[in-house]
């Protein structure tokens, strides 16, 4: 199946299993997802922000506390927070002082967060490459953070750590500061194959040993991608909130391969 092709099928299962797929922040850039986002602030934040959005000053003030982000850990504990509920402090216009909400761990998998699919987002200006563009395959997104990036190869084994290299460029490149600092798992996903993998402090820190296929709780080995995805459903639970910078999958146990 070609790539393209096998891409759509994703995300189509990922629709039927409860993910929403935005088309209309889908082939953009990057700070269309930052618009994204600060709509979703401003929703579940409005009566902290007692109706009055935020001004283009207090949502860069927002962006400012994401460079605080220097690694997957120090993104874990700003999305896990205090019981729970991962906040940014936000000083107003007006001299008021407030938390913003911007994850709630408790509610992966249930209340009102928000579950949510792009693809092939376009990002420009990366801090340390030498190309003016990259585009990554699938991104997605729990209450418009980016959490986990997709990409997709065909079934040549080769092509398919040449996607992990390609991970490894990619934050060699500085994409994943700022809003994308949250990306906490990648995945590497053919047709009959899929690795995942924790996202390492830093880019000299990739290593292969540590991307892992999955076993059902027979011990078989899961390698059908659509079955992996209808196995872990809404939202994939990739992600345990609770315990910082650590991959754990629902039902499922780790299968180096």
């Amino acid at each position: 199946m070609a790539e393209d092709k096998f891409e759509q099928a994703v995300i189509d299962k990922l629709k039927s299993e409860g993910w929403d797929y935005l088309s209309e922040y889908s082939g953009v850039t990057v700070d269309r997802l930052y618009d994204h986002w600060r709509d979703i602030l401003n929703a579940n934040n409005r009566k902290r922000l007692e109706d009055t959005p935020l001004s283009d000053n207090e949502f860069e003030q927002v962006k400012l506390e994401l460079t605080k982000n220097k690694t997957p850990y120090d993104a874990q504990l700003m999305l896990a927070g205090a019981g729970g509920v991962g906040t940014v402090p936000l000083n107003r216009d007006d001299g008021t002082q407030l938390e913003l909400e911007i994850f709630y761990g408790n509610e992966v998998a249930g209340g009102h967060s928000r579950y949510e699919v792009v693809n092939q987002i376009t990002f420009t200006d990366l801090a340390t490459s030498l190309r003016s563009k990259r585009r990554i395959d699938i991104m997605l997104l729990i209450n418009g953070l980016p959490v986990a990036h997709i990409e997709e190869k065909d079934e040549s084994l080769q092509n398919q750590w040449n996607a992990f290299e390609q991970f490894q460029k990619y934050d060699g490149d500085g994409m994943y500061t700022g809003l994308f600092s949250f990306v906490q798992v990648q995945f590497v996903l053919s047709q009959n194959s899929a690795h995942y993998f924790a996202r390492p402090k830093n880019s000299h820190s990739y290593n292969r040993d540590f991307a892992f296929g999955w076993r059902d709780d027979d011990g078989k080995n899961v390698t059908n991608t659509m079955t992996l995805l209808q196995i872990n459903q809404r939202p994939l639970k990739i992600l345990d909130w609770k315990t910082p910078y650590q991959v754990m999958l629902t039902n499922l146990s780790k299968n180096p391969d």
